[in-house]
This record gives structure tokens, sequence and C-alpha cells, in this order.
């Protein structure tokens, strides 16, 4: 089977096993699936307005928003205490006394034709019609159980409706002549003022058009409220009640009323808190809950420990790699630009959505630019700092596994649809539903399994549909690149081209996959817990090692979204239009990677796309293997021993310089009284100049045997040179003979520095430079005329110094040259020192002189003494 027909039945396989955990297997794991709601959107939406219509308020002209919504922390409770069975089988009865795990809530917005206009909010009871206030985008929060119960409502940002709330007065203080709110609305007074009396318990009297209600009322009036609520089969009892009144203007006093349960009502403690308007009308009601006996979490606390410090480790250590690796230019960042600017727009992608998730009338205001600012300020962070991250793996990839790329480089250089594109891509979605899989193993094995509800899902309550959407496609994108790009490949990448054994890097790294924790959620088991991140670890190492850094990407993305689309359809507040969004964003990688396996293209006429950083590294590369073999050449040819003659005393020294060039020296000893001795310069550097080193010591050789003069010499040397040199290359020589028997030493120049001799009798440092061209240079009978021979006398004590000009050419940071007349001199204060004491202080003082200055040529120099 061809490489491309596996990526499809492997996708086939995992697809098939995929869609029946999905839909055959998790709706009987996770719970949610047992709510039997026997009330429908619409109706909800009636009911809401028709209780808030009996407690005072005309929501007919706002904007109703629905959905049914889940308490995550209450399921999560549930579950961490006594597993997902019993929550399922609580789920399924209508009669269960437990926290409002599920619930409808309704929220009211203003119309959305003119928001410049101010909705109203008409009060049903009042005894003044001025009294009516303007709100914009009020606040009204409803919530009602599976089945049409009221569960809590909150209403505090708007008006607080004036009078007395005959629903509730009527059937505490009505009498068979005049209930009293016939008694109030026959005498229509102008105001009402209620107050609250601490000494009267039931009584109700009007004295002077002011109406005083004792506490007692209240609680009666609460009470029945409380008992057409969801809570009315709690038997809770009344705790405790807080007044707060005052003379005047006291239609907005209002009284908090507490139930609590004295017993534990299975395994939990209630709280309830009613708010009411001096009048009776309801404002918020709200509750809280705890467990009698809190449960204590099973899971490792290292574990916890390692899953927060491990990412951040690894972070930093990729920082100090990237900044190695940028000082020794083994990268480019600007390789990664177009990565980091596509997670900059995944990044504001996701906090657009949920800036405009949080406000679905956003409107210009301080707080809006405070998160607007925030927004972009986070996103231009993380865009820079993902090129560090990105620049790092793409670096360490190309050292170790440059395959692993391939893919990634072609999706960048636009070749989209093509075979190896297309695997990736396939093998990538196939691991995501391979981590479906083994979630859905975890949820079997593990009834106490938190999953999905100890995962945070980047929405909020009601979001739009499309917004929800985008926040879980942005939130993988996110998790993926952040998974890939700042841990798991870059870390793989130098872990395995630093360790030798592959099987020790393997183990290390699902080590550091462990660490960071996976794709697969927590258990509330110790041993499951481990297990199961365990496989995850190694499911992810093996993507990365197996396949590319495409598939690593596509696995972490498709995962992430197909796991919490699955908690779209448990937790219903998010809609079908956020889930048909999540499925065509899927959808996308899966057709293009099967259209391009099936593409003809075969992979060895895809193009060679590498990075051009290292093309000038390989060149650069190639280079300096150049430069090291003309430096081992050039050292092997230089003299390995020096000549033992007891009349002289001889030292040799040669610098290379960073750029190989071509310095030269030799000794030839032609009997027992007379030595050669040559130093030279051949021009270029490298293997070029190292080659031609080469053939003007097989010359000399050859030709000092002879025992003729140094003129002569240099002149033979010059025409063999012209006749296998190509043109252009030319080479400074001075060549000549020390005679102990009559003291001299006789010597030519062809181009060379001059001579310098030191004569111990006159103390006087002398330079010597006869004629004659550089070897290469001019025609056989221009360089016979040029080149002269001189004699010098060479007694007890003097010094003969031979020198290239990588001494006197030698410069300082200032770019100021040592020049001849201070080389000179530096030759003159160490006179009196031997031969190699001599060359030491010499390059001491000399790099004394260039202090931090690059070497640009080589520095030859030769001291012969005569004892």
């Amino acid at each position: 089977m061809s490489e491309s027909g596996k990526a499809i039945a492997v996708f086939a396989i995992s697809a098939a096993a995929a869609l029946i955990a999905y839909f055959g297997v998790l709706p009987q794991l996770l719970p949610g699936y047992q709510i039997d709601s026997d009330i429908t959107q619409s109706e909800i939406v009636d009911k809401a307005s028709e209780t808030l219509h009996t407690y005072g308020y005309d929501v007919s002209e706002l904007e109703p928003r629905s959905a049914l919504t889940s308490s995550r922390r209450a399921i999560a409770d549930f579950i961490h205490s006594r597993g997902r069975p019993e929550l399922n089988e609580a789920l399924a009865s209508p009669d269960h006394l437990l926290p409002p795990f599920y619930s409808w809530e309704v929220n009211w917005i203003g119309p959305d034709e003119d928001r410049t206009q101010e909705a109203e909010i008409s009060i049903s009871i009042s005894t003044d019609s001025d009294s009516d206030e303007d709100f914009s985008d009020p606040d009204i929060d409803v919530q009602f159980s599976p089945h049409g119960q009221l569960v809590s409502f909150g209403l505090s940002d708007i008006a607080e409706p004036a009078g007395l709330n005959p629903e509730v007065f009527a059937n505490i203080h009505e009498s068979p002549e005049t209930p009293v709110y016939t008694f109030l609305e026959e005498h229509e007074p102008e105001t009402i003022t209620v107050l609250f009396d601490s000494t009267t318990d039931s009584e109700t009297r009007i004295e002077e058009e002011r109406l005083i209600i004792g506490k007692e009322d209240f609680i009666q009036v609460g009470s029945q409220i409380i008992e057409t609520s969801y809570w009315e089969r709690f038997d809770l009892e009344p705790d405790s009640i807080s007044v707060d009144g005052n003379n005047s203007n006291t239609y907005h006093s209002n009284a908090s009323l507490h139930f609590v349960n004295p017993d534990a009502i299975e395994g939990y403690q209630y709280e309830l808190q009613l708010d009411l308007t001096a009048g009776g009308f309801p404002t918020d009601l709200s509750y809280e809950y705890n467990m009698a006996e809190p449960f204590e979490k099973a899971s490792a606390n290292y574990l916890e420990i390692f899953s927060g410090f491990g990412p951040v480790l690894i972070i930093l250590i990729v920082l100090v790699l990237f900044f190695i690796r940028l000082n020794s230019r083994l990268m480019s960042p600007r390789i990664v630009f177009t990565d980091a600017i596509i997670f900059g727009l995944i990044m504001l992608l996701m906090g657009g959505s949920n800036l405009l998730a949080i406000s679905s009338d956003f409107q210009f205001s301080p707080e809006t630019f405070a998160i607007s600012a925030g927004v972009i300020f986070i996103t231009v962070f993380c865009t820079l700092a993902f090129i560090p991250f990105g620049a790092t793996t793409e670096s360490l990839s190309h050292e170790s596994y440059p395959e692993k790329l391939y893919s990634l480089t072609l999706l960048r250089n636009g070749f989209i649809l093509n075979p190896k594109v297309g695997r990736s891509l396939l093998y990538g979605i196939s691991g995501g539903f391979g981590f479906l899989i083994l979630v859905t193993l975890l949820l079997a094995l593990d009834a106490y399994s938190l999953y999905p509800f100890d995962q945070e899902i980047p929405t909020g309550i009601l979001l739009h549909d499309v917004l929800s959407g985008l926040v879980q496609i942005s939130n993988g994108m996110l998790k993926a690149m952040f998974y890939t790009f700042f841990v798991i490949a870059p870390m793989s990448f130098f872990i395995l081209a630093k360790i030798k054994n592959r099987y020790a890097g393997i183990a290390l790294i699902i080590t550091i996959a462990l660490l960071v924790g996976g794709l697969v959620p927590e258990s509330n088991h110790t041993l499951i817990d481990l297990a199961f991140r365990a496989l995850s670890a190694a499911g992810l190492t093996y993507l990365i090692l197996r396949f590319d850094v495409i598939t690593l990407l596509t696995a972490i993305f498709s995962a992430t979204i197909i796991l919490n689309s699955k908690m779209e359809i448990m937790q219903p507040d998010l809609n079908l239009s956020s889930s048909l969004l999540i499925a065509i964003t899927l959808l996308f990688p899966v057709i293009i990677g099967l259209v391009g396996v099936r593409k003809n293209t075969d992979d060895q006429y895809l193009p060679e796309l590498r990075p051009e950083y290292l093309k000038k590294l390989a060149e650069e590369e190639r280079i300096r293997q150049g430069h090291k073999l003309a430096r081992e050449v050039h050292t092997s040819f230089l003299p390995q021993t020096l000549p033992q003659i007891p009349e002289l005393d001889i030292a040799a020294n040669c610098k290379p310089a960073l750029d190989v060039g071509g310095d030269y020296y030799d000794f030839f000893k032609l009997s027992d009284n007379k030595l050669a001795v040559a130093i030279g310069d051949v021009s270029g550097k490298g293997i070029h100049a190292a080659f031609y080193m080469t053939l003007i010591k097989g010359y000399l050789q050859s030709l000092s045997r002879n025992g003729t003069g140094s003129a002569e010499l240099l002149k033979s040397v010059h025409r063999l040179f012209r006749e296998n040199a190509r043109v252009g290359t030319f080479i400074t020589l001075l060549y000549g003979i020390v005679d102990l028997n009559n003291n001299t030493f006789t010597f030519a120049r062809a181009g060379h520095n001059p001579l310098l001799h030191f004569n111990n009798n006159t103390d006087e440092l002398t330079a010597y430079q006869p004629d004659g061209c550089a070897i290469g240079m001019g025609s056989l009978n221009h360089f016979n005329q040029t080149v002269k021979e001189q004699c010098i006398p060479f007694e007890s004590g003097d010094s003969l110094v031979l020198f290239t000009d990588g001494y006197p050419e030698s410069t300082n940071p200032r770019n100021t040259q040592l020049g001849d007349e201070a080389f000179q001199k530096i030759i003159r204060d160490n006179r009196h020192h031997d031969a190699a004491t001599m060359i030491t202080n010499i390059n001491k003082e000399v790099d004394q002189f260039r202090k931090t200055s690059r070497q640009d040529d080589d520095m030859t120099l030769v001291i012969v003494k005569r004892r």
C-alpha cells in the first residue's frame, strides 16, 4: 500500500472509531444527556415575562435571550464526591432535591434598532405616573428549572415599583369590606409612604397616608414566593430578616429575607436570600449551597505542581536556546514572521470574540477602551513572543530532523494540495480522533473523573452562537501552536540532536510531555491520572517522531475542538450554529488532506525549500572546512623541528590569521658550515595559497641542493613558477645562506620585506632591502635583471630577523598600523635576549598594540643569532 493509501486507511479507521465513541459511548458517560425539559425555549420566555409582570415589571418591549445552561461548579462537586452514575440517576428524576445543575436562563436587553434611545421599563403598580424611569440595556436575569420552576432572578439594576404588590398582600390583609389594595386604589393618594415598624407584628394601618407594615408580613410574603419556586420542596425555613427604612422617599426601602435548611438535604446545606421592596415587590432571589461533608481531592498534588511548573521551565530553556543559537547565527528569526503574524491574528480573533461576547451592545466607554487596549497589547506581546520560540523550533528541526518541517515549509510557500501536506493533515486529524477515544476510555474507567467540568470553556453565559464558535476555534488553534512551538517540538528536536541514545531521548521527551500535561483531562484517582497522562504524552511524542510538525499541530487542534464540541452538545448554552461552525472548521483540513493525497505529484518532484540562512550556513561551513584544510596543509609544510647547529641560536614562529594565508618559512642544511634560510608570503588565502606554498617548498628543496647562489636560485624559482602557476598569482620570498666559515649571510630578495640585521659590535639595527620583484610578476628578463644579491657580515652576537608584513601592518582598534619604525624599536628593545625569548616578547608587545583588533594576515617571524 502506498503512503497516501495508508494515510487514508488510518483516517477512515480512526474516524469510524471516533464516531462510535462520540455518538454511541460518550452520551452514556457524560452528564447532561438525561435532562428532560418539558418546556420549550419560547414557553420559558413567556413564563419569565409573566413572572416579571406579576412582580411589577413590563419587559414586552425588550429583547429576550434564553438558553438552557449548566452549573459547572455544582456538577463538578457532585461528580467528585459521588460519581457520574449517581448524578445521571438524579438528573433523570424531576423530583431530586439537589442544586439546580441545569436551568433555563432568560436575559433582556434593549431594542437593537436604536441604541441611542433608552429602553423604557414600565412599572405596573405606581401611584405616581411621573415616577417611571428610563434605563438603557437593563440587567434582568431570571432562571427556571428545566421543568419551569423559578430558581433565581436578579433585578437590581432597574427601577423598583412603588406601592403595594396586590398579588402578595391581598392574601394577607384581605377583608370582605375593603381589601387593602382596593382601599388604596379608591383613595388614590398622591404619595404612599411605606414604613417598617419593629414594634408592629402583623398590624397594618393607614395613618395620615402613611402605611406601616410589620416584619411578619414580609416573612409571609417571602414564604409565599418561595412556595411557588423550585425551592418549595426543600422545606427551607425563614432564618432572619433585615429591614431598611426612613421617613421620606421610603418606597425604595427594602427587606432581605434569609431561608436555610436546619438539616442537610441529600448532603447539602442551602441558603436563600430574597430581597423585597417595601411594597412587597421582589427584586432579587439568590442561593448558595455547600456540601455537608466536603470531599478531599484524590489526585496527587505533585502532578498539578508539575503541570504548572513544567511549561514555565521548558519555556525558559527554549529562550536560553534561542539566544545561544541566535548568537551563533544558527537561525533566522525572520523566517517565522508569517507564523507569528498568524499566531497574532488568532490571538486577536479570540480576544475580539470574547470582548464582543461580553457585551452584545458594545459601546465606546473608558471600560471598553481599557479592555480593547488590553486585548491589543496581549496580542502584540504574544506575537513578538512567538518569534523566538518559532525560530528555535525551526533551527533545531533543521539541525536534527529537517523533514519534520518540510510540509510546514510547503504550506508557507503556497504548496497546499500535494501528497506530503495531505498525509500530514490526515494523520493529524486521526491523532485528534485518537485522543477522543482515549478520553472516552478514561471516562469509562473512572466514574469520578471531572471531565469535562474541570475544563474552562472559553465562553460565557448566553454568548452569541457564532462568537462562541469563534472563541472555541481560536482557542484550539492557540493551544495547538503553544504546545507545538513553545513546548513539545523545540525540546524534542533538541533532545534528539544532543542525546545519542534514541531510546533514552524518547523516554526523556515522554517525561517532558508528561510534566506539561496533555490533552487528556485530569482524573480523580492518582494511578488512572498518571496512566492516562503517560498515554497522552506518549501519543504526542509518537506524533512528532513518526510524522511532522503539521501533524502535531493538526492533532492538538482537532482534539481540542472535538472535545470542546462534545461539551457544547452536553452544555446546551452553546447552540447549533456554534457546533456547525466548528464542524466546518474541522472538515476543512480533512478536505484538503483527501484532495492532496489524491494528487499524482510524487514527493521527489516537490521543490527543495531550504531556508536562505541554511544555505548561507552551508556555504560558510564549506569555507570553514576549506580554511581548516588549508591550515592543516600550511602547518604540515612548515618545519616540524629547527636545525640544531652549535654556533647558531634559531627560533621561528608562524601565527596564522583567521583567514588562512600563505606565509612560509624553511631551513635547508647545505653542509656543516652552511645553512639556507627562506621566508615567503604567497598571495591569496585558503587552499589556493596552500597549494602554491607547496610548489615553492618543492622548488626550494630541489634547487638548494645544487649549491647555487641566492639570486640564481630565485631566478630559477621564478621561471618554474611562471611555467606552472596561474597568471596573477605571485609570491614574495627572501632566501639567504649563512656561511659560518666566512662569517657572512648572503641573500637575495624577491619583493619581500627587508632583512633586519643587528650588529653586536656597533649595537645598531639595520634594514637591508636589495632590489628584486616578486616571483610570478614580470617577464623572465625583467625578473633576472631586477633581482640583486647582497652579502653582509654575520659575526658573533649578531642577529638576523626575517619577517612577513603581518607584523608591521598590524592595526589597533583605531585602525592605526604599527609601522616599520615601531616594529624595529620592539626588536631593538629585545636584542639581548635569546632567539626564542625575543620572539615571545615581540609577539606579546605586538598583541598589546593590537588589543581587540582582528588579525587579518599571517604573522611569521624567524630569528637567527650567532652565538
